[in-house]
């Protein structure tokens, strides 16, 4: 964006959240660049599916069942893709 390599963008995440008010980000173009306070998400049903996701996978954790969100074991950690 900045030196034209890319026109235009949308931003729903960024390092560091918040951006410091001094970010390079935040003096580009307004037209050529869009960021959202992370709440690409934010929909009622994209809530609702999470929050049901979310229950789920505690319960499947809790009685041991397998669970689709769950990826592998690493040092008796169980990583879960949400």
């Amino acid at each position: 964006l900045i030196n034209g390599d890319i026109l235009a963008a949308g931003l729903d995440v960024t390092t560091p959240e918040p951006l410091d008010l001094n970010d390079e980000l935040l003096n580009i173009d307004k037209q050529k660049l869009t960021i959202l306070p992370h709440i690409g998400s934010g929909s009622i049903a994209t809530r609702n599916k999470m929050g049901i996701m979310t229950a789920q996978n505690i319960i499947d954790v809790l009685t041991g069942n397998d669970n689709e969100n769950i990826l592998k074991k690493k040092r008796n950690f169980e990583l879960f893709l949400i």
